[in-house]
């Protein structure tokens, strides 16, 4: 049984809301893209560690991890038992080299992997802390130039609708993440988006989500025999801040459920 803590994990002081560019992305397991979250399996074995106040600690083992945020695991005798929302420092050690780094977090969810582990995911709600103290080594693992995207499962169809005033284009979507959607539609329809800058962009999730809108900008195009896919970058306004939470939990459920079927125990 693992037993309580003593005291709480060392806090940090609430602040707002983390800012758009520090939002914590999720374990992502299919896109081999560069510059994107730092997997583990590829990296020396990095640590996050939940100090208490009464100077004991519990030790995860980082699954994947960039400058928003971390996705940890813990085995259950190690559970630090945090709260969605709660506010601490969490520190980071690998075997590899003797210093450690120590963030100011919050956790943003908390999932059971299996019998044997739970997964924290966490944001990092300082981004000056990152600008400061994320060189050298550590730049190994905070990665800081993209989003990394996830495909939606292969049996699941994500319609989409691209619209501008003076067209739009029925599509489906193949890449998700927070800074934007990759969007397949028919081949012959690519050239009706030269030129468009701005357009909207609707999505159908799941069923029990329905309808999203986002506000998006053309960024790519790139032509294949019978389908295109457009590249569209999230424009941060209303639209974001009301459905972008919404969004964000899809990604983390579709991730959970991946993980807990390929995870191994460790």
């Amino acid at each position: 049984m693992n037993p309580l803590p003593q005291n709480e994990p060392i806090r940090t002081p609430k602040s707002s809301r983390p800012a758009a560019n520090v939002i914590s992305l999720m374990r992502l397991d299919q896109e081999k893209r560069r510059h994107y979250r730092v997997h583990q399996a590829a990296m020396p074995t990095l640590h996050a560690v939940v100090p208490y106040t009464d100077g004991s600690r519990r030790t995860g083992r980082c699954q994947d991890i960039c400058v928003g945020g971390a996705g940890v695991r813990f085995t259950t005798d190690q559970d630090p038992l945090l709260e969605v929302g709660q506010d601490l420092v969490l520190v980071f050690e690998t075997p590899s080299f003797a210093g450690t780094l120590q963030l100011a977090s919050r956790v943003l969810s908390k999932h059971v992997l299996d019998a044997t582990a739970l997964r924290y995911t966490f944001v990092f709600t300082h981004p000056e802390e990152l600008e400061q103290h994320v060189v050298g080594i550590w730049g190994r693992w905070f990665n800081r130039r993209h989003y990394r995207r996830l495909a939606p499962d292969s049996t699941t169809a994500v319609p989409a609708q691209i619209r501008w005033p003076r067209g739009n284009i029925d599509g489906r979507v193949i890449d998700v993440s927070m800074g934007g959607l990759g969007i397949a539609i028919p081949a012959a329809r690519a050239q009706d988006l030269e030129g468009v800058g701005q357009i909207v962009l609707s999505v159908v999730l799941a069923e029990n989500i329905g309808e999203l809108r986002f506000a998006a900008l053309v960024r790519s195009t790139s032509r294949g025999v019978n389908t295109a896919r457009i590249g569209l970058e999230l424009v941060r306004d209303p639209w974001f801040e009301k459905n972008g939470p919404i969004l964000q939990r899809w990604i983390e459920r579709t991730v959970t459920r991946r993980a807990a079927h390929k995870l191994p125990p460790r």
